[in-house]
């Protein structure tokens, strides 16, 4: 049987000197209460001083006279939640009744079903600890004004989440992931960390995709230098992508390069910042997003980062850049300058050996002067050191052969015209990187 443990307008004191207060099987509702969780023993993480083996719901009454906000101070004390964390009071839950500063924490740790932040108002929380079953935001703007340590799945939901420290240490990381994931059409999932004026060092955003239970889509943005303000932060988000590149971020134009050169994701790094400062953005990828046997044209290795030019309006103006570890499916780009740090950002491959070439299946040699002539058409940025053709009849004789790429095959033998039908060829390619390629394949001859 479920009980409801309510306080309802008078203040409520709970001083942890060793052991707990604990509501077992229980809602807890907060109506336009003060409730004061004091540990005096300095002890936040082996003993809350309040532990509710249910939701936690907090709300105002409104008399004739005052509305009365329900709100929590946490003194060096926790607050351990095993269900959902709802919150319909006019106020952020969390405040500073007593003293200058709250240094508690929530532990969101429901070992049996997801737990969901709801309600009408977003929570200010001074520290969160989220573990066991996954977290889903399902109100905008919450906030973590101390340390959010992840230990769990927390899914943003399209909603926003806010680290209001600016210190790197403000997310601690221990496993789980943060998803983002969802497209500007349904709205982006993000998480925005306010940085401020003097902090600089390395931010780790543990995004995760959902193939595995860690953040296998970890941004890092190391800060370097800048003339920050104190309202400065970041907005990140991330989402995977059709084999088009589709649906393109917010606020920019369609990709303009080759698709299959593209990996299937996007990234939303916004700096709000009076004046940028400058960075080293280390973008981490999964296996679904490379699709090797479908985005054929991608040499892991010569991964590098785009963005999308905001003042020329467009992807192209500003050379890829980055440095590449195929092993740790990662792309580092160091010392972007100020002037091009803009939102949108993809990873592409700039050089291919064999995959860029692309290879017709067919071709009529009629002398009407399209497609009169076989041969591949070569990429313009692959630079070919090596090259052989050949084309095979049924039974496996050669019928032609060239080591120049730009000549073709124009459908005869010995002077005259081939049958119609079908034919096979091989393709031996080298790049000046030093890689070899083969191909094979069929094609059929058409008048």
């Amino acid at each position: 049987m479920k009980y409801f443990f309510t306080i309802l307008l008078f203040a409520l004191y709970i001083y942890n000197l060793s052991a707990q207060v604990v509501t077992r099987d229980s809602t807890f509702v907060n109506r336009g209460s003060s409730v004061f969780v004091g540990n005096i023993s300095g002890s936040v993480t082996t003993a809350p001083a309040l532990f509710i083996d249910g939701d936690f719901t907090n709300r105002d009454t409104i008399t004739p006279t005052n509305t009365h906000t329900g709100t929590i101070e946490l003194f060096r004390g926790d607050m351990e939640v095993w269900g959902s964390w709802f919150n319909y009071s006019n106020g952020h839950v969390f405040t500073t009744l007593f003293g200058t500063s709250s240094d508690g924490t929530v532990i969101l740790s429901g070992p049996a079903n997801p737990q969901y932040l709801t309600g009408t108002t977003p929570t200010h929380f001074e520290n969160l600890y989220i573990e066991n079953r996954p977290k889903f935001l399902l109100t905008d703007k919450n906030m973590v004004r101390g340390t959010l340590r992840i230990n769990a799945i927390l899914e943003l939901n399209m909603r926003k989440l806010i680290i209001d420290n600016p210190s790197p240490i403000g997310i601690v990381y221990i496993g789980g992931y943060i998803m983002s994931e969802t497209t500007p059409v349904d709205g982006y999932g993000e998480l925005q960390w306010n940085v401020g004026a003097t902090n600089f060092g390395t931010f780790n955003v543990p995004f995760g995709s959902g193939l595995s239970n860690t953040n296998d889509l970890n941004l890092q943005i190391n800060i370097k230098q800048g003339g920050m303000d104190d309202n400065s932060y970041f907005t990140f988000a991330t989402y995977p992508t059709d084999l088009y590149n589709t649906p393109f971020p917010q606020n920019t134009s369609a990709l303009t390069l080759e698709p299959l050169t593209v990996i299937d994701r996007y990234w939303v790094i916004k700096p709000a910042f009076q004046h940028k400062p400058q960075v080293d953005i280390t973008f981490t990828y999964t296996p679904e997003d490379l699709k090797p046997t479908l985005n054929t044209l991608i040499d892991p290795p010569n991964l590098k980062a785009v963005r999308f030019d905001e003042n020329a309006y467009s992807w192209e103006t500003i050379p890829p850049e980055g440095e590449a570890s195929a092993a740790l499916r990662t792309v580092r780009i160091k010392d972007v300058d100020p002037t091009e740090l803009f939102t949108n950002w993809a990873l592409a491959s700039t050089e291919t050996p064999f995959a860029d070439l692309f290879i017709p299946d067919a071709f009529s040699p009629n002398g009407d002067g399209l497609n009169d002539v076989f041969h591949p058409v070569v990429n313009e940025n692959y630079d070919i050191a090596d090259y052989e053709l050949y084309i095979f009849d049924r039974y496996g004789r050669i019928l032609f052969s060239t080591n120049d790429y730009m000549e073709g095959w124009d459908g005869t033998i010995r002077g005259a015209n081939a049958p119609i039908g079908v034919y096979n060829y091989l393709i031996i390619v080298k790049g000046k990187s030093g890689k070899q390629n083969r191909h094979q394949g069929h094609l059929t001859l058409i008048r």
